[in-house]
């Protein structure tokens, strides 16, 4: 292996580029916006997984999605595609929801309209104890694609590529050798 290590090298390169290139043209851009909103009143657990349930229905992001004019499997994949995630400080919640669309423009759309529907529904359920929610931080418009970590695609493809070429190359001067000694006799 040793004496093959350029070669080896240079084709775990090559594979991370193919990676990259394969990655680059082959997966869909998916572009992530996110909004925040205050959730003051409540410490309890089971009202933030609530929310987050209520955030998952059709009711809120059907309604919230109404004026896209989106077809039943758009709109499933879209609630598929949207999460809620919270820190917990006391009485006081700050909740994160994740939008992720094939572009940047209907991800910020989309977020805007499901965060506000959210807010609205969220003021008018009746929680024990009673809980106020509001807009904390607006949606913002993604710039670079979320799903498309090149870097560790092409790490992973790089280290992937020595592994098995060292393997290979291990095996075919292994044959080899075994050749050489079996002819040597």
């Amino acid at each position: 292996i040793k004496h093959h290590g350029i070669v080896i090298c240079l084709l775990g390169v090559v594979l991370a580029i193919i990676t990259h290139l394969g990655v680059q043209f082959g997966v869909q851009d998916q572009y992530t916006s996110t909004s925040k909103i205050l959730i003051t009143g409540t410490s309890s657990t089971a009202n933030i997984s609530n929310i987050s349930s209520i955030l998952k229905t059709k009711k809120v992001v059907g309604t919230a999605l109404e004026e896209f004019d989106l077809d039943e499997g758009t709109v499933n994949n879209i609630i598929n595609n949207t999460s809620l995630t919270t820190n917990d400080k006391n009485t006081t919640n700050v909740a994160n929801i994740t939008v992720t669309a094939d572009k940047p423009q209907k991800a910020f759309d989309y977020n805007t309209a499901i965060t506000n529907e959210l807010v609205a529904t969220l003021n008018k359920i009746n929680f024990n104890p009673v809980i106020k929610v509001s807009v904390f931080d607006s949606a913002s418009l993604p710039t670079t694609p979320s799903n498309k970590p090149y870097v560790k695609y092409d790490a992973l493809a790089a280290v992937a590529g020595i592994v098995v070429f060292s393997i290979i190359f291990y095996l075919r001067e292994d044959t080899n050798e075994k050749k050489r000694r079996k002819s040597s006799k």
